[in-house]
Order: C-alpha cells, then structure tokens, then sequence
C-alpha cells in the first residue's frame, strides 16, 4: 500500500466516522420532533443502531480485509548475532490509565458518600471490574525467541512463527491519526496494530499476505532479533 492510498484510507475513515456519530445522534432525536410509539422505536433503533455499527466496523477493518503483501521474503544480512536471544519488552498504556484510574476514584468517593449500605455491593463489583480490566490492558508484553513473536495482552495475542515472516521494519506509530486510537485497531496502512503508548513499533509482514504492527519500546533490538532468526529459518 502506498502514502497515497494510506493517506486516502486515512480520510475516509474518519470522514466515516463523522457520518456514523451523525447518523446515531440524529436517528436518537427522531423522537423529539417526530411523534411515534416510544417501544417500537427503541426496538427500531436497536437494530439499526447495531446494523450500522456493523458496517462501521467492516468499513473500518477494510484496509486490514483487503490488503494482501505481494513482496517476496526479504533475509536482510545487516543484522549481527544478537547477545541475547530472548526478547522482552513491555509497553505500558498510559491513556487506560488515565480514564480509568479517575473513573474507579469517582465510584470509591460517590458509594462512600452516599452513606448507603446498598451501594457497597455494585460500587464494590465496579471497582473490581475497572481494577480488572485496567490490570489486564494496561501493559503490552512483547516476547521474541529464535521460533516465535508474540504480542499482545493477557489472552489477546498475536503469534507469528519466524518462518511465516517475510519482511520486519521499525517503524513510527501515530495512533490517533493512522490507528483511530489504542488497542487492537485497524490501521490506514493495511496493518492489525498492538497499539500502546510508545510511538515506536516494528511492522511483520507475513506468508498469509498479512501486515501486523506492534508497539515496542526497543524497535531495532527486536528486530534485529527477528531478521537473524529468519536468516536461520530461511
């Protein structure tokens, strides 16, 4: 894919993103100015509300759907034997931290100043579901050996065997502008992106004709790990 198409993916995805939020906010005030049943629009409005989220998503993913790498397997021998032939890194997600470490301080204060007793129970099932969630999204862990790499958090990872890469590069991640955001995100270039917080990363290109970006605090060590690994793989 080249700078033109990203750039034009990159245009319309947010431009389909404008549409979407119109779409839901205008369809939700219908009621306002129109007079109608109020269960059988709700219903009415479930429906298209999840239609249309589902096309949002396919319309998003499709730079992802549709890009295919037709380069051959690139074994660069400018890399040297690595010291270490285990790599480990880890990415913390700032962002998370920032929304939900507010959110879980907001939940704590408003049941204990509430002075009811009921409140403990679901404020207490709250703070456990956000502590949870933040614990298990919050750092990206990127390992590399000889065989494998994998990224991704907790049980959201991604393997990719040393023999099924065609070509590593680092590269830079802008994640609001190419990514829409942090996470596991569909990017403008065709890629699947391990998005965190550092805006360093390293792109795999893979035998499937797939392209995965993952964000990495030391880009040149992991791949200069991954290229000396091919070359034995080859």
């Amino acid at each position: 894919m080249n700078q033109e198409d990203i750039k034009r993916w990159r245009v319309l995805r947010w431009t389909g993103t404008g549409v979407f939020l119109f779409l839901v906010t205008a369809l939700s005030l219908f009621p306002v100015f129109v007079k109608v049943e109020e269960f059988t629009f709700l219903i009415f409005y479930l429906f298209f509300l999840l239609f249309l989220f589902v096309l949002f998503v396919v319309f998003l993913s499709w730079p992802y759907l549709t890009y295919k790498f037709e380069g051959s397997k690139s074994v660069d021998q400018r890399c040297v034997e690595p010291e270490n032939k285990n790599f480990y890194d880890v990415v913390p997600m700032n962002v998370l931290l920032y929304i939900l470490a507010p959110l879980i301080a907001v939940v704590l204060f408003s049941v204990v100043l509430s002075g009811d007793f009921s409140n403990y129970f679901w404020g207490g099932g709250m703070v456990i579901f956000l502590g949870a969630l933040m614990a298990m999204f919050y750092r990206l862990k990127i390992t590399a050996d000889l065989q494998q790499v994998t990224f991704g958090w907790g049980p959201i990872k991604k393997t990719l065997k040393m023999q099924d890469i065609v070509q590593v590069k680092t590269v830079n991640i802008h994640p609001i502008k190419d990514y829409m955001g942090y996470g596991m995100r569909s990017g403008s270039d065709g890629a699947m992106g391990y998005i965190s917080s550092s805006k360093k990363g390293v792109r795999f290109e893979t035998t499937k004709g797939k392209a995965y970006v993952t964000s990495t605090n030391r880009p040149d060590e992991l791949v200069n790990l991954v290229k000396w690994a091919m070359g034995l793989n080859k």
